[in-house]
């Protein structure tokens, strides 16, 4: 049987059948991150939502989720973005806020700013945590909600405010509580748009979501090939499930990742459809297609292991003479996670998380990761300028 746009009942069929499949023991529990967000789109107007998690696990994707749920009865509704680390602070003013005619130089017109485009919908700001103290304290107004669920904002270089009707939506993979205790975010800012929080993890922990992912993006992507739509065959997906809940996978730490192996099967089914004179019509990926994309996966996940910081040589010149050459095969690998997680981090807790959201250590039932990572790198005779 092929997977021809699925409808919701159906979809939550394959799902359980992916959960139920059998899997890698690494895998963890199924993540409540599909049972929050469904909560979420029930929440009233003028609500704030904070989305945390590592980049490309998927914020950007549930941002549109909250807003199709929060939109499902209205028509044109839109969904505003702004990448906050995107623009310098005294733009960012003035693209959320907009300005009046000749407040600047080259201000030649009133413009509204992204507060005002999402007015019936969703404002989406991504990376949050790149605001400065000064903004996030211009912002507080904005963040503020009356009796009717309205937020009031004033162009720059105007006295009158306007009224807002918009759902707010934030995004960051950065520590917030730990930028509070640097002083680098407002503790009441944080308060207010973390009224309701979630996490999401990476798709290390919720695995079962990669079959639905690439069934939702090559739906999207099948009208930019003028076809309407995409047809998985059986034994193709059958091989890509196989594949994507297979401790082999690394589509599991990057969402955009799936994201973008959807859109080059898609792209083959395409090419090979223009060759055989199919225009039109529905496109078909079939086994050989995926079989093609998952060797070619394998080569990049290789290619970029390869150019990875962390190599042996780097091992052997952090660890004490000797120690290398003393080491079992699987001590030697440890040895290195834990060189690369101190590399790649600012401190023992984020290089605990590094290792555990890769799955390469595994954290147990451990409650305090810090110590628990302290007690490894301990157990290694390191060079004493990195036993910190």
């Amino acid at each position: 049987m092929s997977i021809v746009d699925l409808d919701p009942d159906r979809r939550v069929r394959l799902m359980r059948a992916c959960e139920a499949r059998p899997r890698d023991p690494s895998l963890t529990r199924l993540s409540s991150i599909d049972q929050g967000l469904d909560l979420l789109g029930r929440l009233p107007r003028g609500t704030c939502v904070l989305l945390r998690g590592p980049t490309g696990a998927g914020k950007s994707f549930a941002a549109e989720l909250l807003h199709r749920e929060w939109m499902r009865n209205a028509r044109e509704a839109p969904l505003v973005r702004l990448n906050c680390a995107a623009l310098p602070e005294n733009l960012i003013e003035s693209e959320l806020f907009g300005y009046r005619k000749g407040i600047y130089s080259d201000a030649k017109r009133d413009t509204p700013g992204r507060f005002e485009d999402a007015n019936g919908g969703t404002l989406f700001l991504d990376e949050v945590g790149e605001l400065t103290p000064a903004l996030q304290a211009k912002l507080l107004t904005a963040l503020d909600v009356d009796s009717n669920g309205l937020r009031r904002v004033r162009r720059l270089g105007e006295t009158r405010e306007r009224t807002i009707d918009a759902y707010l939506v934030f995004a960051t993979n950065r520590d917030l509580d730990d930028l509070v205790s640097k002083r680098r975010m407002r503790e009441d800012f944080l308060a207010r748009i973390s009224m309701y929080a979630v996490d999401i993890e990476p798709l290390t922990r919720r695995r079962h979501a990669i079959p639905g992912s690439f069934l939702d993006a090559v739906e999207a992507v099948a009208g930019r090939f003028g076809r309407e739509r995409i047809i998985f065959e059986s034994p193709a997906f059958d091989l890509l499930m196989d594949f994507a809940l297979s401790a082999e996978s690394r589509w599991s730490l990057n969402h955009r990742d799936v994201l973008r192996s959807a859109e080059h099967m898609a792209l083959r089914a395409w090419v090979q459809s223009e060759r055989a004179g199919s225009a039109g019509g529905e496109l078909k990926i079939s086994a050989t297609i995926v079989e093609a994309e998952i060797a070619d996966l394998r080569n990049r996940w290789d290619e970029a292991a390869a150019r990875s910081s962390g190599t042996w040589d780097d091992l052997e010149e952090a660890l004490e003479p000797g120690e290398l050459t003393q080491m079992s095969q699987l001590r030697r690998w440890e040895a290195r996670y834990l060189l690369e997680a101190r590399r790649a981090t600012s401190s023992l807790a984020r290089a605990w998380a590094w290792l555990r959201d890769r799955n390469l250590i595994d954290a147990g039932a451990v409650r305090n990761p810090s110590d628990a990572f302290r007690k490894r790198w301990r157990a290694f005779n390191w060079r004493p300028q990195l036993d910190g």
